[in-house]
């Protein structure tokens, strides 16, 4: 599963797979190489902006060029800018810290607190990438997390990361990472609102085939 993933978030960043054109990859690096010469206070604004401006079917190639440049040309400021980034858009948080995490992976902690503080609706996800993306646990990036910022409960959040499956199943159609939920245990279906059924049914048993006069009796045929 973590090849799987990496392979996934390599061709959602446009780096290494088929679905990314070197043009493509290209045309990005130019397009931040601006940030060069961004102030470090104004870097993570500029840098989110910069995500935002592109069409969506390319911002996650502009998100793996704006941190690929920012990792190397100003690593201090790597975890603002995912949380500036994770702010202006969650959806891309785990993209973000994932990147960022395997960039910088001494710094994967603030990254990944950085990222959910910023997304707390997508603070499992964010976990569930950066385990993938720098090989530590749930549990230790969980701790990590619930260090820097106490808001997160470190049991709670390896938990829900946990049950977090990172898949490429669509990576190479859409060039995105595709992120769903595991089954939970016991489940047996979902009601038509979304509500996990853990009761098995009841039988009714095989019925008996013909002519129901109660049932056409009510309706009034």
């Amino acid at each position: 599963m973590k090849k799987a993933f990496l392979i996934a978030l390599l061709a959602a960043l446009g780096l290494g797979t088929a679905s990314a054109q070197a043009k493509d990859v290209a045309s990005e690096r130019v397009a931040v190489k601006a940030l060069s010469t961004v102030a470090t206070a104004e870097l993570p604004a500029t840098a989110a902006k910069l995500v935002m401006e592109a069409p969506k079917e390319a911002r996650a190639q502009r998100l793996a060029a704006v941190i690929q440049k920012v990792a190397r040309t100003n690593p201090s400021a790597l975890r603002h800018v995912v949380a500036s980034i994770s702010k202006a858009d969650s959806s891309m948080a785990p993209l973000a810290a994932g990147f960022a995490a395997k960039a910088q992976r001494e710094s994967t902690g603030e990254i990944a607190a950085a990222a959910c503080g910023a997304a707390p609706e997508k603070a499992a996800e964010v976990l569930a990438v950066c385990s993938v993306a720098t090989d530590l646990s749930n549990v230790t990036l969980a701790q990590m997390v619930s260090t820097i910022d106490p808001v997160f409960s470190a049991e709670v959040l390896s938990q829900e990361a946990s049950a977090v499956d990172v898949t490429a199943s669509a990576a190479t159609v859409r060039g995105g990472t595709v992120i769903r939920p595991l089954p939970i245990p016991g489940a047996v279906g979902s009601s038509i609102g979304g509500d996990v059924i853990t009761t098995t049914p009841t039988p009714v048993g095989p019925g008996r085939p013909g002519f129901d006069p109660d049932r056409y009796g009510r309706g009034g045929r």
